[in-house]
């Protein structure tokens, strides 16, 4: 399985790509081989993330809007959906008083402490993020640091 998290902030670029290597990344997500469905690209979201996505395209019906590609790819059943329930778990479990303390993501209003756990509870562990906040906390958060994959443009990652 291929799983990906994509933050809001980069998802938002997908409907008018600002380069070859966005233009690459959205085909890859698309992409649909029904032989071969573990080969295929999937998404790893929750309910907090999906909101962000529909609240950033709203309007837009491009197929390469993340709102429309989440949506065909809940239909081809590839996606990782992350409970609340499970980022809870999560949370009890990994966030000691030190680690909520520390991290940089908790802005007033942001979801992106609940980001943390989608990503670290995915098959690859692997973020496309524009966010420094959140990619330094992914990036050094205890325990997972070794296994995460963080990147803010879609060359620097190993997704295919």
């Amino acid at each position: 399985m291929k799983d990906i998290f994509i933050d809001s902030e980069i998802a938002n670029k997908f409907a008018d790509p600002p380069n070859q290597h966005y233009k690459d990344f959205v085909d890859w997500l698309i992409k649909y081989d029904e032989k071969n469905k573990q080969n295929n690209a999937w998404i790893v979201y929750s309910n907090k993330l999906y909101t962000e996505y529909t609240r950033g395209a709203y309007h837009c019906n491009k197929e390469t809007a993340i709102a429309t590609i989440i949506d065909t790819m809940i239909q081809q059943e590839r996606f990782t959906k992350i409970s609340a329930k499970q980022i809870s778990e999560f949370q009890t479990k990994h966030f000691t008083k030190t680690i909520w303390k520390d991290l940089r993501c908790k802005r007033k209003g942001s979801n992106d402490p609940d980001h943390i756990p989608v990503v670290f509870l995915s098959v690859r562990k692997m973020a496309l993020c524009d966010d420094d906040d959140l990619s330094h906390d992914l990036i050094n958060f205890p325990r997972f640091k070794k296994d995460v994959k963080v990147a803010s443009s879609p060359e620097l990652l190993p997704y295919k």
